[in-house]
């Protein structure tokens, strides 16, 4: 008997699952409502029409978080505008509650009380898209200026605890492999460092594969009621697998071997972006997240 209610009880949980209800409501023409915390990348920067982020062009609010205005702004290319605009053309009462701000870590996210905030929208999200990774890595290692920076050996521990305040909060987390960057370990590839410093040479930073690695650790050991995170993978779908050129003249010294240089940008002088992609880069993650609500409901 007790083997029987345990199954009944596992496949209840597995099937009110709030991601895999949520892909339930979205193929069959309900509204959803989700939440994203992330960084630059989630703001839009980078894709076409992101001057429009009010962020770029205005005084910075809220420590970088970008505006309801910019959330909604569907000129902008940016993958989470674009998102929003696609889950409404199922049910125009979808919402993508975007909580990200330019240079955001992790330990921003929890200084911040960015989970609560999003619990306090309304509608509440029922699923958070947590895509953090970038920024911890170009920040990990040392302290840039009076900014307390987040370290590698907390980073795993800094996203279980978002997870765990999303469950607490009554969401749903699910964890961003975000898009491949060219960040090896040690000392980092120059043209990419995060407000480089001559005096820190000697501290050494972790490869971005790694943060990668983390995500993937935290989703499958962050159990609850027997049930691992769900992920949406960007990272595999960005690397160069032998399809695409690798543009050294653009990069300015050796960067990996299974990076696309393809998805990323140029600024407006002419150089060259390694971290924000370009529009391409927006849609190919954007299709990502096509796919995860595309799947079939009752699957991983």
């Amino acid at each position: 008997m007790l083997v029987l209610v345990l199954l009944f009880l596992a496949v209840f949980v597995y099937v009110l699952n709030p991601v895999r209800k949520m892909r339930y409501d979205y193929q069959n023409g309900k509204p959803v409502v989700v939440g994203i915390i992330g960084d630059s990348i989630a703001c839009g920067y980078r894709a076409n029409n992101w001057e429009k982020i009010e962020e770029v062009i205005a005084p910075v609010k809220e420590n970088g978080r970008i505006t309801q205005a910019t959330q909604n702004d569907i000129r902008i290319g940016g993958w989470a505008q674009q998102l929003q605009a696609w889950l409404k053309q199922r049910n125009q009462n979808s919402i993508v509650h975007n909580f990200c701000g330019s240079g955001w870590t992790t330990r921003m996210v929890l200084e911040r009380e960015s989970v609560k905030k999003l619990a306090r929208m309304t509608p509440k999200p029922a699923v958070v898209f947590i895509s953090l990774a970038t920024n911890d890595r170009l920040k990990d290692e040392r302290n840039v200026g009076p900014e307390v920076v987040a370290q590698f050996s907390e980073y795993a521990m800094n996203l279980k605890t978002i997870c765990q305040q999303c469950k607490y909060y009554g969401m749903e987390p699910v964890l961003v492999k975000e898009i491949n960057e060219p960040l090896p370990a040690g000392d980092g590839w120059e043209a990419a460092e995060y407000h480089r410093s001559k005096q820190n040479l000697k501290m050494k930073h972790h490869a971005y594969s790694e943060y990668i690695q983390v995500v993937e650790e935290v989703a499958r050991n962050n159990m609850f009621f027997g049930s691992t995170l769900f992920v949406v993978d960007v990272y595999s779908s960005s690397l160069n697998k032998g399809n695409y050129p690798i543009y050294k003249d653009k990069l300015k010294g050796a960067a990996p071997s299974d990076f696309r240089s393809d998805l990323y940008a140029m600024d407006a002088t002419k150089i060259f972006d390694p971290i924000h992609p370009n529009q391409k880069g927006h849609d190919l993650i954007l299709n990502q997240y096509k796919k995860f609500f595309l799947t079939k409901w009752w699957w991983y």
